[in-house]
């Protein structure tokens, strides 16, 4: 409940009184805010989308939802931006904004782009997504059960939004680097948006561990490079893993004996197999496991574990029409 509370400190006064006095137990249950101008306040609630009404009741009549009106929208944005948008303008034109917290909150408008196509900023803000972070203390428990705790070898965690890809991530960090675990390790947790540690004034508001080092704001690639160099790590952590530049990185992290866990967006497995980023991952060859979550309403649950033998076997088949060496163990081959 907290957590809600505090994703919506930058709302506009009316609505997040009306957002504040949701009851409890819905809180606890949304994970995403969304204000559209003109139109009805919308909550993700277990995984489906329903509207807010006025007196703070979920409710499937647009008569009686509670609408965010322009003005509104825009006194958010600017709260958001802490009456600086200039300040955020990177930010900005990446299309979300981290808050207080952890909370990222996306956005989206009218771009504006430079000659060459790349986007500057955004201007006559129309929506604001605000995804609520939330730490889930042993929700990595299962993967830790099915891998062993210190022979977790390179892990590749999947799943589609709102998975609980992060959540679940940030979980294995606090225990791969606590020192509840006889072996600690030295962690690097790669934090460009701020979602996993949400450092504030450099001290992290979310449990990461004791014995993890925090790279916040930096691009991926240049972050991996960073630790490397500086603060050798035992396991470098990584969430949305996609850009050829992160995937040369982590390559060359690999070289150094450097443990990755990271996560990528895959709706299912068939995405999974398909997607350019996982077979590059793969063929760095640092990689043992993809966990594949299950998304839904049951975000940070276990879909499937796969060796990366297996998917490697999968993409090829598909590919060439090969058999594959021992089949996937959900009879996919």
């Amino acid at each position: 409940m907290e957590r809600f509370d505090s994703a919506t400190a930058f709302i506009s006064e009316r609505l997040k009184k009306a957002l504040l006095a949701v009851d409890p137990a819905v809180k606890e249950r949304t994970t995403e805010i969304r204000l559209r101008s003109e139109k009805a306040v919308v909550l993700s609630v277990s995984g489906k989308s329903i509207m807010l009404s006025a007196d703070s009741k979920l409710t499937a009549s647009p008569e009686n939802a509670l609408i965010c009106k322009k003005e509104e929208l825009l006194d958010s944005f600017n709260r958001l931006c802490e009456f600086s948008a200039h300040s955020f303008q990177n930010s900005i034109s990446s299309g979300f904004i981290t808050t207080r917290g952890g909370h990222r909150v996306g956005l989206t408008g009218t771009a504006v782009c430079s000659a060459d196509g790349s986007v500057t900023t955004i201007r006559d803000v129309s929506s604001l997504n605000v995804r609520v972070a939330r730490e889930v203390k042993g929700c990595a428990d299962d993967i830790i059960k099915r891998l062993r705790l210190n022979n977790l070898g390179g892990l590749i965690i999947a799943g589609p939004p709102s998975s609980g890809k992060t959540t679940v991530l940030r979980d294995l960090i606090r225990r791969l680097s606590g020192f509840e675990n006889p072996e600690s390790l030295k962690v690097c947790a790669i934090d460009e948006r701020g979602e996993l540690a949400a450092m504030k004034n450099g001290v992290a508001q979310n449990d990461v561990g004791i014995n993890t080092d925090v790279l916040t704001g930096y691009p991926k690639s240049c972050a991996i490079l960073t630790a490397v160099k500086t603060m050798s790590p035992q396991v470098i952590a990584c969430d949305e893993v996609a850009a050829e530049s992160e995937l040369e990185a982590i390559a060359q992290g690999a070289n150094s004996g450097i443990t990755f866990i990271v996560t990528v967006h895959a709706s299912g497995f068939d995405e999974l197999i398909r997607r350019r980023q996982v077979e590059r991952l793969i063929d760095i060859g640092c990689f043992e496991t993809v966990v594949m979550l299950k998304g839904g309403s049951l975000p940070g649950k276990i879909e499937n574990v796969y060796e990366v033998g297996e998917i490697k076997d999968e993409i090829y088949r598909r590919r060439f029409g090969l058999a594959c060496r021992g089949g996937l163990r959900d009879g996919a081959c």
